[in-house]
C-alpha cells in the first residue's frame, strides 16, 4: 500500500510522526512517504522513507522567541494571532503540496494540525484517512480541551472547552478561505454552521493515539470505536538519535551513589534563569543534578540542530563555572538509558518526554508554560507520581526545592514504579499501534459530503 503521512509543526510533532513510521515501515512492509518540513529531510531519508517537502518552516516553532513569550501570556487569542502567519501559509502552500503529493496513493495519515487538509484532500480524490496524534482530540464528557487550564469542570463544561476550540480556529475569514479552496478543486461549499475544524468531530476517522490510556484514566466512553489508545514506544529496537556515548556524563554518574535530578525544560523562554535556579536549588538540598538544554536529551538530534543559534547562545550563557554537583549535557544521549539512573525529573510535560519519564519509573516535577503541558501535569497529579503542577510564573527556589522533597519520598518513589508496571501490562505499544493500524486496514473509508444533509459522512472504498 502507498502511505503519505503528512506532518508538520514543532520538533516534537515531527519526531512522534517519525517513530510510527519507521516501526510502519519495519513491520508492514507498506510504501510510505514522509510530507513535513526541508529541515527533517536528513532523518526521514536516514530511515528509509521517501521524503517529500512542505513549502513552510515551522520546525523552529518552539525555539521562536515570539511563540514562548505568547506561551507565557496564557492566552489562547495571543497564541492565535502569533501563530496565524504560520497557519495561512500552511494552508496557502499545504493545500496545493498535499494534493500533490497525495495523487496516486492509497491512504492518508495526519497529525492533528493538518488534519482540516487533508478531510477535503481524501473528499476530493476519494483516498481513505487516518489520524495520529499523541495529544487527546476527540471531544468527550470525561476531561476538558488540553488547550483548557482549568481542568476540574462538570460534563457540560469539559464538552464547552471542545466547542470553544472550534469557534477559536473556524473563524469567519477561515471558513470564507476554505470554501474557496473547495470551490477552486470542484467541491460543494460547506454550510455556514460548519467549519473546517469542526468536520473533525462529526467523522469518526480512524485514530491512533500515541498516549497510555492508563494516563489518560482510561478510554472515554464516549469515545468511537475506531480511536486507539497504544502508548508511545520509548524503546524502539532501532536508534533514531545520533547517541554518544558522553564520557563526562559517565564519570559524572560514577563519582557518587547517589542518583541526580535530571532537569529538562524544553523550549524554555528562561533556560538561563531556570538553570541559576535549578544550581541554587541543588546546592541548597545538597543534591547533584544533569541538566539538559533543548534540544539535547529531548529530541534526535541532527548536527544542524546543535549548531544552531539557539542551542549554541543556550550553551554560551551558562555560568562560567558550575559547582562540581551539576553536569550540563552537551551531546545526544539515549534518554531510555539516562532516566532510570535518575532519583527525579524536572521537566515540561510534553505528552512525548512524559512518556519517556513515565516508562523509566521515577517521579516527576511538572513545570508547564502552555499548550498540552498543563493537561499532561495535571494527568501526573492524578497518577499519583508527581509534585503538584508548578506554572512557569510560580517558579521559585522554594516551591521548586519543596517538590523535589516530596518526590524523594519512598511512597512516591514506589508509586512511579508500580505505574511503570502498570503501562508495561498494557502490552508493547509497537505491537498495538501495529495490530490498531492493521485492524482499521479493512474497513478504510474516505470523506464524502452528503448531498441531502449536507453533512461530512465516510465512505468505504468501491
Amino acid at each position: 500500500m502507498k502511505i503519505i503521512l503528512y506532518t508538520i509543526g514543532t520538533k516534537c510533532d515531527f519526531y512522534q510522526s517519525l517513530v510510527f513510521a519507521v516501526c510502519l515501515r519495519k513491520y508492514t512492509q507498506h510504501e510510505i512517504t514522509f510530507l513535513t518540513n526541508e529541515s527533517f529531510r536528513e532523518t526521514v531519508e536516514k530511515h528509509g522513507l521517501r521524503f517529500a517537502q512542505i513549502r513552510t518552516e515551522s520546525a523552529g516553532l518552539s525555539e521562536s522567541p515570539e511563540l514562548r513569550q505568547v506561551l507565557l501570556s496564557e492566552s489562547s487569542k495571543k497564541l492565535l494571532q502569533t501563530l496565524a502567519p504560520v497557519i495561512n501559509q500552511m494552508f496557502e502552500y499545504g493545500r496545493q503540496d498535499v494534493m500533490r503529493e497525495c495523487q496516486g496513493k492509497e491512504l492518508i495519515i495526519s497529525c492533528p494540525s493538518t488534519l482540516t487538509l487533508c478531510i477535503t484532500v481524501s473528499e476530493k480524490l476519494k483516498i481513505p484517512l487516518m489520524a495520529l496524534t499523541t495529544t487527546p482530540m476527540n471531544a468527550t464528557e470525561q476531561h476538558p480541551h488540553f488547550f483548557a487550564p482549568r481542568l476540574k469542570r462538570t460534563k457540560k463544561q469539559n464538552m464547552d472547552t471542545f466547542r470553544q476550540f472550534i469557534r477559536a480556529f473556524d473563524t469567519p475569514e477561515r471558513k470564507r478561505q476554505y470554501n474557496q479552496w473547495r470551490e477552486e478543486i470542484g467541491l460543494k461549499p460547506l454550510d455556514n454552521d460548519l467549519g473546517p475544524h469542526a468536520l473533525f468531530n462529526l467523522l469518526d476517522i480512524p485514530i491512533i493515539c500515541l498516549f497510555s490510556s492508563t494516563v489518560l484514566g482510561g478510554k472515554p466512553s464516549d469515545w468511537n470505536p475506531h480511536v486507539h489508545l497504544t502508548g508511545f514506544p520509548t524503546n524502539p529496537p532501532f536508534n533514531f538519535c545520533n547517541e554518544q556515548v558522553d564520557e563526562e556524563l559517565e564519570q559524572f554518574l560514577a563519582e557518587s551513589p547517589e542518583p541526580p535530578v535530571l532537569f529538562v525544560f524544553g523550549a524554555s523562554p528562561f533556560p538561563t534563569e531556570q538553570i541559576q535556579l535549578a544550581v541554587k536549588v541543588i546546592t541548597r538540598l545538597k543534591k547533584r543534578a544533569v541538566i539538559g538544554l533543548f534540544p539535547v536529551g529531548v529530541f534526535p538530534c541532527t548536527p544542524m540542530l546543535l549548531e544552531s543559534q539557539s542551542f549554541i547562545s543556550e550553551l554560551s550563557s551558562l555560568p562560567s563555572s558550575l559547582p562540581s554537583s551539576c553536569y550540563v549535557l552537551k551531546k545526544q544521549v539515549k534518554m531510555q538509558k539516562l532516566l532510570p539512573r535518575c532519583s527525579s525529573v524536572v521537566h515540561h510535560a510534553s505528552s512525548v518526554f512524559t512518556s519517556f519519564v513515565l516508562d523509566a519509573g521515577v517521579p516527576h516535577v511538572p513545570v508547564v508554560y502552555g499548550l498540552d503541558q498543563p493537561f499532561w501535569g495535571s494527568k501526573l497529579m492524578e497518577l499519583g507520581v508527581s509534585s503538584s503542577v508548578i506554572h512557569h510564573k510560580e517558579l521559585n527556589e522554594e516551591n521548586l526545592s519543596q517538590a523535589l522533597v516530596y518526590v524523594g519520598q519512598q511512597f512516591i518513589q514506589q508509586r512511579a514504579r508500580e505505574v511503570k508496571e502498570l503501562l508495561q501490562l498494557e502490552g508493547d505499544p509497537i505491537h498495538r499501534l501495529i495490530e490498531a493500524f492493521l485492524q482499521e486496514l479493512p474497513s478504510l473509508r474516505y470523506v464524502s459530503i452528503d448531498r441531502h444533509s449536507g453533512k461530512p459522512i465516510l465512505r468505504p472504498l468501491q
